[in-house]
């Protein structure tokens, strides 16, 4: 049986875990449109606190109805560094930059998460240098990634340089909250641990709103059918989905092997352009996911070793 290597344990390579990496693929690179889709008729920030808000809520009450232990207050403390740095710092960020970067943009140039995990990692965290395979990995992807921007650039407006800007600093920040969520003293329920993060994201998020007048921006009566369900989806498939499964990840195996979505979410996005908007697939783009598909191999590969 093929195993996975992490700083605290060895996962074995079991259906949990691929069933977590399909869900965090595919659900997280729809998210990326989906956003685009919800801050058409909501505002930014307040459309990601009623996201967190209320599926932090609702999984926080029926995890006590359950009588899953409430964290503690260490715990609450780490939950809110944790959700202000991924859910606030990062995924507001992405939201944000998103008013004027196309989503299959933002989610190529987010795809940097990688990068920035290997980085913190050697830096800061002082966990060693990267091995081959995945030093090869990160080096392909940045690759794909390039390839990919350039060429969506070419089709459609690029966004303002500070999209840009706000986007490479969300990837670093979602990079940092991840490894800061594998050694915090967070609740042994990786549920309400999430709950517990999305509560606290969504009050940051609430926050930056609140202080940027987006409340008295918002009017009822201009919200689309199409904001609306697309921030239903967010709810749903981004957070209850695909966060849970993330979050499981990062606390069962490696945190490159669960950043590997950021090289996977840009071909759903494509792909979505593709199917959904009826946008063609250049050569250069068919290059590109190529590459990407075998950078997450390659980071697979060193990650999925067997242990001897």
């Amino acid at each position: 049986m093929t195993k996975i290597e992490t700083n605290n344990a060895v996962n074995t390579l079991s259906i949990p875990v691929v069933a977590a990496l399909l869900s965090v693929y595919f659900f997280w690179g729809t998210t990326y449109l989906a956003m685009k889709f919800a801050i058409e008729t909501f505002p930014p920030y307040i459309m990601l606190a009623i996201r967190f808000g209320a599926a932090g809520s609702i999984m926080y009450f029926i995890l006590r109805l359950f009588k899953v232990e409430a964290p503690t207050k260490n715990q609450w403390k780490s939950a809110a560094i944790v959700g202000g740095v991924l859910l606030f710092l990062s995924t507001g960020s992405i939201n944000f930059a998103q008013s004027t970067v196309p989503s299959n943009i933002s989610a190529t140039v987010t795809a940097a998460v990688p990068l920035w995990i290997a980085l913190f990692q050697w830096t800061i965290f002082k966990r060693g240098y990267p091995g081959i395979w995945t030093s090869a990995g990160l080096i392909l992807g940045f690759i794909g990634v390039v390839l990919l921007v350039s060429s969506s650039g070419s089709k459609e407006s690029g966004g303002a340089l500070w999209g840009y800007i706000l986007l490479i600093f969300a990837s670093s920040m979602w990079a940092m909250g991840s490894l800061l969520s594998s050694i915090l003293d967070i609740p042994k329920s990786p549920l309400m641990a999430i709950s517990a993060q999305m509560i606290f994201g969504a009050i940051f998020c609430f926050i930056a709103g609140a202080l940027r007048g987006e409340i008295s921006n918002i009017n009822v009566a201009n919200l689309s059918a199409r904001s609306i369900i697309a921030l239903l989806y967010l709810i749903v498939f981004g957070s209850f989905v695909g966060y849970t499964a993330y979050i499981w990840l990062i606390r069962n195996t490696s945190p490159t092997l669960a950043s590997t979505y950021a090289y996977v979410n840009p071909v759903v996005a494509i792909i979505l352009g593709w199917v959904l908007a009826g946008e063609t697939l250049t050569a250069q783009e068919i290059v590109a996911v190529f590459i990407i598909l075998v950078a997450v191999i390659a980071i697979i590969k060193e990650n999925s070793r067997v242990k001897k």
